[in-house]
């Protein structure tokens, strides 16, 4: 039986019988990286709830019947250059790439609270994974991430998995002045270090940010720090929701914390710290803050940005 479905029935006969029920065959790492499908659901406060409606039996049947009369598809076409250029390129606009439904939907909050930061260490570079609890406490879920490491067009690939609370840390041997890392992990989340040591001069980390009662209220900090031996001009460039860019003025060692309000894009961020003008070098980050509150799909990929 499925692992997600093994640890729902855990939770759900736990909290009936009040009994700690445990299936024994789950290993420590699924428990880690597979949900217990519990974060579908959400809290009922007594809110009237629509009846749905059924689907109408003899009409839908008829249109089942009228399907075996339609005409078999004909208008294939061999697609240009051009077009598989565009296609390759920019899918979003290309004509003949398959097109997501446009609008967003309401989304059950994720219990996710996850960390990535990268920092140069002469020819070495250092990624510090984290998987945090303080906004979840025990009910917080574990991560897995897959980093790809691209350098003198080469491509490698390292695979983690934390639990809640953990934090690893792994470095990796640069080969050149030039180099990519990318950190996939769930519900959008995304991190790249495109350096060239000549353009690249700061180091950022990122912060959910804290309402009064200590909660995250869906907005972010950067903190960002002046590692080279002169001035710089820092940018945080918004790469999906279109609240501009912002510029940050350093001295050398200064460092200062940027506020990112992402009340429009409902906590979804997509954005780029580089300095000003450089397009050899610069940190991306991206993803969804989690509150433990109700959201919404992503605005940019619904197409509403």
């Amino acid at each position: 039986m499925d692992k997600f479905v093994l640890k729902f029935l855990e939770k759900f006969v736990s909290k009936k019988f009040n009994k700690n029920v445990k299936e024994e065959n789950i290993s420590d790492w699924r428990r880690t990286v597979c949900g217990d499908l519990t974060s579908v659901f959400k809290p009922y406060n007594g809110e009237k709830i629509d009846t749905l409606e059924y689907v109408k039996k003899e009409p839908f049947l008829e249109t089942i019947h009228a399907a075996k009369f339609k005409k078999l598809p004909n208008n294939y076409k061999a697609l240009t250059s051009v077009e598989v250029m565009e296609a390759n390129k920019f899918p979003e606009k290309s004509a003949w790439m398959p097109k997501q439904e446009k609008g967003i939907k309401r989304a059950c909050a994720l219990p996710y609270e996850l960390y990535v930061e990268g920092k140069e260490r002469d020819d070495e570079f250092e990624i510090i994974f984290k998987v945090g609890k303080q906004m979840f406490g025990e009910e917080t879920v574990g991560c897995p991430f897959v980093v790809y490491y691209r350098e003198n067009g080469e491509v490698k690939t390292r695979n983690y998995a934390l639990k809640a609370g953990d934090i690893i840390t792994d470095t990796w041997m640069l080969d050149s002045e030039k180099f990519k890392f990318e950190v996939y992990g769930p519900n959008g989340f995304y991190r790249a270090f495109k350096v060239n040591v000549e353009t690249n001069g700061f180091e950022s980390k990122l912060w959910y940010q804290e309402g009064k009662d200590r909660k995250y209220n869906g907005n972010i900090d950067l903190q960002i720090k002046n590692i080279s031996d002169k001035s710089l001009q820092v940018e945080v460039v918004d790469l999906a929701y279109e609240t501009g860019i912002k510029t940050i003025m350093l001295s050398k060692n200064e460092y200062k914390k940027v506020s990112l309000d992402l009340t429009q894009s409902h906590s979804w961020y997509d954005f780029l710290v580089r300095t000003k003008g450089s397009k050899e070098a610069g940190w991306h980050y991206a993803g969804h803050v989690e509150t433990g509150k109700e959201s919404f799909t992503d605005p940019q990929m619904g197409g509403l940005v």
